[in-house]
C-alpha cells in the first residue's frame, strides 16, 4: 500500500514506469477479442462494445445487417467465404454518406478510420439496390483500411438495371490527408455498375489477386470491373478481371479504367479476358508488366486505349468514352504529355474487323508517349495504332516498339497516322522476312529496320526475339543519326 502511495505522490515517476511497463507488454496486449454470436449476437453490436484494436470474431453463419464501424483498429474476421455472410437488410439502409449531390449506402460501411479490416467472409447485397441508390458492397469513407479473403457479390437492383450504381468496393475522401486502401485475394462479381471504384486525392491503393468478373455482353450498362483514378495512387498486381462487355452505343465497359490517377500505376503479371476494351488508360501514367490481354468473345472489341484529353474530355469520339462511376467533369485534366509503357505483355485479339490491340490518342495539345518493348500483340486488325487526324484529335502519339512479335494482325501490324514524326519500331518480327512482306504490314512513317528473320521466341509472358539473324531496308524511313546497318550490328 505504501507503495502505491509513493506512486500516486510522484506523478512524474509514475508515468515513467508506467511508460516502460507498456513498453515490455507485447503489441496489441491490450486488445480483446470478441465473438459473434457468442459475446454478441450481432456484428454491429459487438463493433459499438470494441476498442482499438480489438478482433470481432464471427462464427458462420447469415448476419443480416448493415455494419458501421467509427472506430479505429477494428478488425471483423469471418470464418471463410461462403460460412460467414454479411447480407444486406430489406429497405432502406440507416447509414449512408454523401458524395456531391449522391446519397452513398455502404453493407459495410469504414466511416473516418484508420485500421480497419474484414476478413473471411462474404457481402451480400441480396439485390437491394432498389432502395438504396446508390448501393455499394464495402465503403471506404475518409477512411484506411484492408480487405482479405472476401467475396462480394449481388450488388445490383432486382431486377438488374441500367441505373448507375452497384459496386462491389468503394474508396472516396473529401478530407485533406493521407489514406490507404489495400484488397488482397478479393472475389467481386454480380455488380451491377463497377467491381471496384477507388478515387480521391492522397489515396494509396494496393490491389493483389482481385477478382471482377462482369455480366459478359450486355446491353444493360457500361460495367467497369477496376477503377482507379482522380488522384489515387495505385499499384495493381496478379488481378483477373473479365467479362466486361458493353454492346450498346456510345460507351465503353471497361476492365481496368485509370482515370485521372496519380503518379504512375503499375499494373503488373494480370489476366484481362474479354473486356471491351481490357484497358481504358485516361489522363494519367501507367506501365504494365507481363499482362496478358485474351479477347476470344465475338463481343469483345478492342484491346487498350491510351487517351490524353488535356483540355475536355467530352467531344468527338474516334472510339467509345468510358462511363466511370462518379464521373467528375470538374476533375483538372492533365497539362503535359502521358507516358505508357507495355513491357512483357501479350495482348491477343479475335481478328475482328476494325478493332485494334493498342490504341494512342488525344484530343489535345499534349500527347501519348506510347512504349511497348518484349511483348506479342497479335489477332487484331490494327495491332498497334497511333490515332491523329489533325481537328478532333491533334495529339501526337510517340511511338516506340521494340523486340515485339506483331504478327498476325490483318491490315497493318502498326498504323501510325502522326505524319510529323516517325515512329521507331526496329527490332521486331512482323510475320514476313522480306523486305515487301513487312511493308506491307506497316501503315504511315514507320522505322521498322532493322527486323527479326524469324518469330522464335524464347519468353513467358511476352517476346523475346532471336537477334542472330537481322534485315535491313534502305526504303524504311530512319529514326536517330544511327545508319541501318550500324543499328543492327
Amino acid at each position: 500500500m505504501r507503495r502505491v502511495g509513493i506512486w500516486a505522490s510522484h506523478k512524474g515517476l509514475g508515468a515513467l514506469l508506467a511508460l516502460m511497463m507498456s513498453a515490455l507488454l507485447p503489441a496489441g496486449a491490450g486488445a480483446a477479442t470478441i465473438d459473434v454470436p457468442g459475446d454478441y449476437a450481432t456484428i454491429q453490436a459487438a463493433v459499438n462494445a470494441a476498442s482499438a484494436g480489438d478482433e470481432i470474431h464471427v462464427a458462420a453463419g447469415f448476419f443480416t445487417e448493415q455494419v458501421h464501424v467509427t472506430k479505429n483498429d477494428i478488425s471483423i474476421v469471418g470464418a471463410g467465404l461462403g460460412s460467414t455472410v454479411i447480407q444486406c437488410p430489406t429497405g432502406t439502409l440507416a447509414q449512408s454518406f454523401t458524395t456531391g449531390a449522391n446519397t452513398n449506402y455502404p453493407i459495410v460501411f469504414a466511416d473516418g478510420v484508420t485500421g480497419f479490416s474484414l476478413s473471411g467472409l462474404t457481402v451480400d447485397g441480396d439485390r437491394q439496390g432498389n432502395a438504396n441508390y446508390r448501393f455499394i458492397g464495402v465503403a471506404f469513407w475518409n477512411s484506411s483500411g484492408w480487405m482479405q479473403d472476401v467475396k462480394v457479390l449481388r450488388i445490383t437492383n432486382n431486377p438488374i438495371s441500367g441505373a448507375q450504381h452497384g459496386v462491389g468496393v468503394y474508396a472516396y475522401n473529401n478530407a485533406p490527408g493521407s489514406y490507404s486502401v489495400s484488397l488482397t485475394d478479393v472475389w467481386i462479381e454480380d455488380y451491377q455498375k463497377n467491381g471496384t471504384a477507388l478515387m480521391g486525392d492522397g489515396l494509396t491503393v494496393d490491389l493483389l489477386r482481385v477478382t471482377a468478373v462482369g455480366w459478359g455482353p450486355t446491353e444493360v450498362t457500361a460495367q467497369n470491373g477496376i477503377q482507379i483514378g482522380y488522384g489515387a495512387a495505385a499499384t495493381v498486381r496478379d488481378c483477373v478481371v473479365s467479362d466486361h462487355m458493353y454492346t450498346g452505343s456510345g460507351w465503353a465497359s471497361t476492365g481496368i479504367l485509370l482515370y485521372g490517377a496519380s503518379g504512375t500505376v503499375s499494373v503488373v503479371d494480370c489476366e484481362l479476358t474479354d473486356n471491351f476494351p481490357s484497358v481504358y488508360l485516361l489522363d494519367g501514367d501507367a506501365t504494365f508488366t507481363r499482362t496478358k490481354i485474351a479477347h476470344g468473345d465475338a463481343d469483345a472489341g478492342d484491346g487498350f486505349y491510351a487517351y490524353n484529353s488535356t483540355s475536355a474530355f467530352r467531344g468527338e469520339a474516334v472510339r467509345a468514352l468510358p462511363s466511370p462511376f462518379d464521373e467528375r467533369e470538374d476533375y483538372p485534366r492533365r497539362r503535359g504529355d502521358m507516358a505508357v509503357a507495355l513491357d512483357a505483355c501479350e495482348v491477343i485479339g479475335n481478328s475482328a474487323a476494325d478493332s485494334w490491340g493498342v490504341g494512342g490518342f488525344g484530343t489535345g495539345s499534349m500527347g501519348v508517349d506510347l512504349t511497348i518493348t518484349g511483348s506479342i500483340v497479335s489477332g487484331w486488325d490494327y495491332g498497334v495504332l497511333s490515332y491523329y487526324n489533325g481537328s478532333s484529335y491533334p495529339a501526337p502519339v510517340h511511338l516506340t516498339l521494340h523486340d515485339c512479335d506483331l504478327s498476325g494482325n490483318t491490315s497493318a501490324a502498326v498504323a501510325h497516322l502522326y505524319d510529323a514524326q516517325v515512329a521507331d519500331a526496329s527490332g521486331n518480327w512482323w510475320g514476313a522476312s522480306t523486305p515487301a512482306g513487312v511493308a506491307a504490314r506497316i501503315y504511315g512513317p514507320v522505322d521498322y529496320t532493322p527486323w527479326l528473320h524469324s518469330g522464335s521466341n524464347t519468353a513467358d509472358p511476352g517476346f523475346q526475339g532471336d537477334f542472330s539473324v537481322l534485315w535491313v531496308d534502305d526504303d524504311s524511313p530512319q529514326t536517330g543519326a544511327t545508319g541501318r546497318i550500324q543499328e543492327g550490328i
